[in-house]
């Protein structure tokens, strides 16, 4: 399985309309709102297009690219008034300047080369000024300490032998040789699938992310860090919580007091960068 695929059955799993009725109530609604001029957005790495179709109804025009042309053609059906194209962010099929704005919204992080091409592909298509707002994983302080713990199991989990041995799928490419393709400076998740173990995502700190959008030229104007909840799943999983049917996360009472005693800062499952491409 490839990430594409992935997100191809991902994303074709709910109800677009409904998904974009949710999209009111997403912590970066009022971001949106308030740090998007007027004019036209780009979404880079659109899946099934909600935000797209959120952006509209709100007045804005908008443009949905993402690599699959699958999810772009369902995406054109239900969404009419926006516009869809097939393609990779490493190579945007746009013309320079043509974008007063853009989301990126956990999409920079499943390059396994890194995002440094598409960093620099984002401020050829924005128009001076324009403003790019952009999620990533965040690494933050606890889940990045969680992660050194459990890596000794971590290993176990991925191991040839005792995936063997418990009657486990060991077809397709191995841990070793995916992970062997990721930059390693970065933290590489790395999951595994029918057809063997495929990179998925990189999980960056606030250093690393800060350091590659000044590499590509971008202008820090503000980030924060978010989704305390999902990022308490994603660290501690069962023990903190879980996932409703409509994949929103619920907390367990240890999740909850995980909570209270740790700084949203340090548990976050992903950050937001608002930067801007002034000259």
């Amino acid at each position: 399985m490839s990430v594409q695929n992935y997100f191809e059955k991902t994303f074709q799993d709910g109800n677009l309309k409904s998904l974009i009725d949710r999209c009111d109530n997403y912590p970066l609604a009022a971001t949106f709102l308030k740090y998007l001029p007027e004019g036209h957005v780009l979404e880079a790495g659109s899946g099934d297009g909600r935000w797209v179709g959120w952006l509209i109804s709100k007045g804005w025009r908008a443009t949905g690219l993402d690599w699959s042309e699958k999810l772009c053609k369902e995406a054109e059906k239900y969404i009419p008034d926006g516009q869809f194209a097939s393609g990779d962010m490493r190579k945007m099929p746009f013309d320079d300047n043509s974008f007063s704005s853009l989301i990126a919204l956990g999409s920079i992080e499943h390059v396994v080369e890194g995002p440094v091409q598409i960093l620099k592909e984002f401020r050829r298509i924005l128009k001076t000024d324009g403003t790019a707002i952009i999620t990533v994983p965040d690494r933050a302080s606890v889940r990045k300490l969680i992660r050194i713990i459990n890596y000794p199991f971590h290993r176990l989990r991925t191991s040839l032998i005792l995936r063997k041995i418990l009657g486990k799928n060991t077809n397709g490419k191995s841990y070793s040789k995916a992970y062997s393709t990721t930059v390693k400076k970065w933290s590489a998740d790395i999951n595994y699938a029918q057809n063997g173990w495929f990179f998925y995502q990189y999980n960056f700190t606030r250093t690393q992310m800060l350091e590659l959008l000044k590499t590509s030229s971008f202008h820090l104007v503000k980030d924060f860090n978010f989704l305390p909840d999902e990022g308490l799943i994603q660290t501690f999983g069962r023990l903190a919580g879980h996932y409703s049917e409509k994949n929103e996360p619920i907390l367990s009472i240890f999740g909850k007091i995980l909570k209270m005693l740790l700084p949203d800062s340090s548990i976050g499952h992903m950050r937001c960068y608002i930067v801007t491409n002034k000259k």
